[in-house]
């Protein structure tokens, strides 16, 4: 069965593309560990509601499917820096409130950690989520997601994260290369880059 087609993320898509995303990560890793189970969804949903609001105006960022957003692929251009006031405009600071002191703490050394990695690779655009959706996984709905962006800027550089170890070998198998993997908590962070 062919991968639908992939096309950029407009407004129309944006509800989609945040609930895909928000089940897609409801049990990843750095979720699990930092934000406590009854919180959970809430936290993802709302994180995902800010990505997506915080990317979606870069023009980056692509969706696969028609009317039926089955995958999202949410993109930060080299060169973009979205500082602490954004994410509050985007309501990431209530987020507090929802996960808690120890959360928060867990959730800022993840981020403390991507961000030491961004700082040395400056000149990547960053991959900040792709997702796909769960009953259409394994069709090349991701590859594709990742093909529109590499089309789209020529393969510029490229970055990204993950917190899942089976998630290294799909983005190996896609033109990435592992560059660090350290464990916070109990998650592991794996950094990969395309390029130098």
């Amino acid at each position: 069965m062919p991968s639908p087609p992939c096309r950029p993320l407009d407004d129309d898509a944006v509800p989609a593309a945040v609930a895909l995303l928000a089940d897609a990560f409801a049990d990843d890793p750095a979720f699990v560990w930092a934000v406590p189970a009854p919180a959970r969804a809430a936290a993802v949903r709302r994180i995902e509601q800010a990505v997506v609001a915080l990317h979606a105006p870069l023009g980056a960022s692509w969706v696969a499917g028609g009317d039926d957003v089955v995958g999202a692929a949410i993109w930060r251009p080299a060169g973009v820096r979205l500082g602490v006031l954004d994410q509050l405009r985007q309501g990431l600071g209530r987020l507090a409130l929802t996960v808690g002191p120890r959360g928060l703490q867990r959730m800022l050394a993840v981020q403390g950690r991507m961000a030491a990695h961004l700082r040395a690779h400056p000149h990547h655009d960053l991959l900040d989520t792709l997702g796909v959706r769960a009953d259409v996984r394994g069709q090349g709905i991701g590859r594709a997601l990742l093909a529109a962006h590499r089309d789209a800027t020529g393969g510029a550089p490229a970055c990204l994260f993950t917190t899942r170890p089976r998630n290294v070998a799909f983005y190996e198998a896609n033109g990435f290369a592992l560059r660090a993997s350290e464990r916070l908590g109990d998650v592991e962070l794996a950094f990969l880059t395309t390029g130098a």
